[in-house]
């Protein structure tokens, strides 16, 4: 049996899990400002030198959809890690204040309160609405309490 089926983007994991962050990453790709993060950032073209001093592993979105795509990525755990390593990057290079910065904050709240891993299991994936959803701030960063049923 093939690990993979036909879909309408394409091909799309058959793992639960992956489907799930297959639609996560769509969603999230979705959004505004994720133009930013769907491919990796030409720190040469950008005129960015300092650029793989401080990042050493460049993550993007598009990048990661590839890879899962491609069945490279085995667990719910390592899409995640990818996930939020795209938007670490991000601040740890820009500042979290930065115009650039507050785009992968808001996107990772997004990614957060959209599904969350437990084990190797995403929950099921849904688009968040802020209206319905209970929310706390802490320290200038929204954050969502959910968990797998």
């Amino acid at each position: 049996m093939s690990s993979k089926r036909r879909s309408m983007e394409g091909m799309m994991p058959e793992e639960d899990w992956a489907q799930n962050a297959y639609q996560a990453l769509e969603y999230l790709m979705s959004r505004p400002n994720a133009d930013l993060f769907k491919i990796p950032v030409d720190y040469e073209s950008l005129g960015l030198h300092d650029y793989p001093t401080i990042i050493k592993e460049p993550m993007d979105l598009g990048t990661i959809k590839s890879r899962l795509l491609a069945g490279n990525l085995k667990t719910a755990k390592s899409f995640e890690a990818l996930v939020h390593k795209t938007f670490n990057n991000c601040v740890l290079y820009n500042g979290a204040w930065s115009d650039f910065g507050i785009s992968a904050r808001t996107l990772q709240f997004i990614f957060r309160q959209s599904f969350k891993v437990s084990g190797n299991k995403i929950c099921s994936f849904q688009a968040p609405s802020l209206l319905a959803q209970q929310f706390t701030k802490k320290k200038g960063v929204f954050r969502m309490e959910r968990s797998c049923g």
